[in-house]
């Protein structure tokens, strides 16, 4: 069960509600019929359980080419746009500044004051009233990215605005998500939104490449985020550790939020 094409591309993907209605419409499982492979999405723990820990050892699921193609244009050889062994080696290479006690650490002693910064502000615009958080949750997330992944504050929470990289973040996620959902996208994209989506993405990269060539200097020696510890490491080359850089900015689109 689940929408029709036409349904489906006329749904706000991007809105966590939209898949809490469809759930309640179909049930645990439903089908949404976008691109070459059908999308099947389920809520229920013990599928979920199975496809992801009982399946993971006998059972390939790669995404389509057209879908890795897609993946690639934002963030090119990342983790988030590679299968199979490639996936596998990255993978190792990023594991223990993500998932090690001493990484966990690491990034709880670095993320404590960001989210004390975050309370401050709340507490200041709210006075004693109430206030809305999803702007400033996704203030939050950039920070968060820039202190635990690039080295970098972007200051967005203490401005109470968004700063260039989110800005340019937020229109290429629009046209990446669009992207995903439409195999002709390179044949009916308007051109202002080909060179918007080129020149936000640009700003992206400036940002990651800035990261990698302080880690190089004798001052990143003492950084503790990501892209230093990674950089150090020399398990990946210059160009895998751009991709992957870009590839840490999945983690604040919109859906992941």
């Amino acid at each position: 069960p689940g929408p029709t094409n036409a349904q489906a591309k006329a749904l706000d993907l991007f809105d966590i509600a939209t898949f809490e209605q469809l759930h309640e419409q179909y049930g645990d499982v439903f089908i949404l019929p976008l691109g070459e492979v059908p999308l099947v999405v389920t809520r229920h723990p013990k599928q979920i359980s199975s496809i992801l820990v009982e399946l993971g050892d006998t059972h390939d699921f790669p995404r389509p080419p057209n879908v890795i193609a897609n993946v690639q244009t934002l963030f090119g050889r990342a983790l988030i746009g590679l299968d199979g062994e490639e996936h596998s080696k990255a993978r190792t290479a990023l594991n223990p500044h993500f998932f090690a006690p001493a990484s966990l650490r690491r990034m709880h002693a670095q993320a404590a004051p960001v989210v004390a910064e975050l309370v401050d502000k709340l507490g200041e615009v709210a006075g004693a009233g109430a206030v809305e958080t999803y702007f400033f949750e996704e203030l939050l997330s950039i920070e968060l990215v820039g202190v635990l992944n690039l080295g970098h504050r972007f200051n967005g929470i203490k401005a109470g605005q968004y700063p260039l990289v989110l800005q340019s973040l937020r229109l290429v996620d629009r046209l990446f998500l669009g992207r995903a959902m439409n195999n002709k996208w390179r044949e009916q994209e308007k051109e202002t939104d080909t060179m918007a989506f080129d020149v936000s993405k640009g700003v992206l990269a400036a940002c990651f490449q800035a990261s990698l060539d302080g880690a190089k200097t004798e001052a990143g020696k003492e950084r503790t985020d990501s892209a230093a510890l990674i950089w150090r490491d020399q398990k990946l080359t210059e160009t895998e550790m751009v991709n992957q850089l870009t590839g840490f900015m999945a983690g604040v689109g919109k859906s992941a939020r």
